[in-house]
């Protein structure tokens, strides 16, 4: 189950990225239907062109154009790492993670942070 969990992430994971690269090549750019629908950037808006700068070594403008997002990244690749030290040894690190019972501080902090991305992409006025 663990290696079937890790080949699952690790493919949807390339696949993202292969979808990101390709985005850098060809002229075709997401769009966000809340920003589309009220005019406001949503907590999300901009974080593929994160992405796409962090992938470039921008890391800076990377930042300022969407924090949670590189956030996000670097989580995800902890976890992904993780889970590949998991299939080498046989434990199961990432899936007691996951299974962890919830606790209202880090969803506090959670919301925290993703409200003052949402200011910040306002105020920036991506």
């Amino acid at each position: 189950m663990r290696h079937r969990n890790f080949i699952i992430t690790a493919t949807l994971s390339t696949l993202a990225l292969l979808w990101i690269w390709a985005g850098e090549r060809f002229p075709v750019q997401p769009f966000c239907i809340f920003h589309k629908l009220t005019g406001i950037p949503c907590p999300g808006c901009g974080g593929v062109r994160a992405v796409r700068l962090l992938l470039k070594g921008d890391v800076l403008q990377a930042l300022y154009t969407n924090p949670l997002s590189i956030i996000l990244c670097v989580c995800f690749a902890i976890i992904l790492c993780i889970m590949f030290v998991d299939c080498l040894r046989n434990t199961d690190t990432a899936l007691r993670l996951v299974k962890k019972q919830w606790r209202p501080l880090p969803t506090i902090i959670a919301i925290i942070v993703i409200c003052a991305n949402w200011i910040w992409n306002i105020f920036k006025e991506l």
